[in-house]
């Protein structure tokens, strides 16, 4: 009796270990993935990096006889300016333009497209978090492509501070808190471009580039927005950090 009761705890006692020993290997390889190191399933995270974009100062333009003016909408308190005119005229069969017309002259938006106002937003709004409304514009240039840009005025210029196809407002990390991205919209291959506001410039993340990926989605997952990679072999899946010291990728499993 007493050996069949010190065989049944030294099973009891092996059991416990190997229990122990399990749990910490599990553990360990759950902190790896969570710090993105490479343990053979998951990517290491991926720190973002940003290219500052040009800033292009809109010429003065004359406006032809032959052009013929189709819409105008009046847009108010941009940058400091009280009120502007934002008009598209058509120039020939094919191509209307799109004119900012303000108290001192006209100008070129290089915003070309078919169609009348139901094609263009145009609208005031906070795109650099400085106080003051920049100009957005976007117009629809077929089923996956818009043409957008942002204006402001720095009190002696017109600016186009950002161009950029369709550009979007998207909650990237689940903070409430919208960021400006771009998307392909459905077409393929995809890109996905991160887009923020250095106080001076907007700068842009390309994260085909960043991911080394032929193409790249938001995509949604139980009402989260991730990272979708394709690098021509496998799908990967990433989360967005806006983080103190950068902006991550963090690899996580679906």
């Amino acid at each position: 009796m007493k050996r069949n009761k010190l065989i049944l705890l030294v099973v009891f006692l092996i059991f416990i270990v190997s229990a122990k020993v399990y749990l910490d290997n599990k553990n360990s390889d759950s902190v790896k993935v969570a710090a993105g190191e490479d343990n053979g399933t998951a990517k290491p995270s991926i720190e973002l990096s940003f290219t500052p974009l040009p800033i292009t100062k809109l010429d003065p333009i004359t406006i032809e006889s032959e052009w013929e003016l189709i819409e105008s909408k009046t847009v108010h308190n941009i940058s400091g300016v009280e009120q502007i005119l934002v008009s598209i005229f058509k120039v020939n069969e094919w191509e209307n333009i799109l004119i900012l017309q303000d108290k001192h002259g006209f100008y070129d938006l290089a915003m070309s497209f078919e169609g009348g106002l139901e094609r263009v937003t145009v609208k005031a709004v906070d795109m650099t978090d400085n106080g003051a409304e920049e100009l957005f514009i976007s117009t629809v240039q077929g089923a996956t492509v818009t043409d957008s840009k942002i204006f402001s005025y720095d009190g002696e210029a017109w600016l186009c501070l950002l161009a950029s196809e369709n550009l979007i407002n998207v909650d990237l990390d689940g903070d409430g808190k919208t960021e400006l991205a771009a998307t392909s919209m459905g077409s393929v291959p995809g890109f996905v471009s991160i887009y923020r506001y250095n106080d001076t410039t907007f700068e842009s993340s390309d994260l085909v580039a960043a991911t080394d990926s032929v193409h790249v989605a938001i995509i949604t997952d139980n009402n989260r927005k991730l990272i979708e990679t394709f690098d021509g072999e496998a799908t990967y899946y990433y989360q967005v950090e806006f983080l103190a010291e950068g902006i991550f990728l963090v690899p996580i499993d679906l």
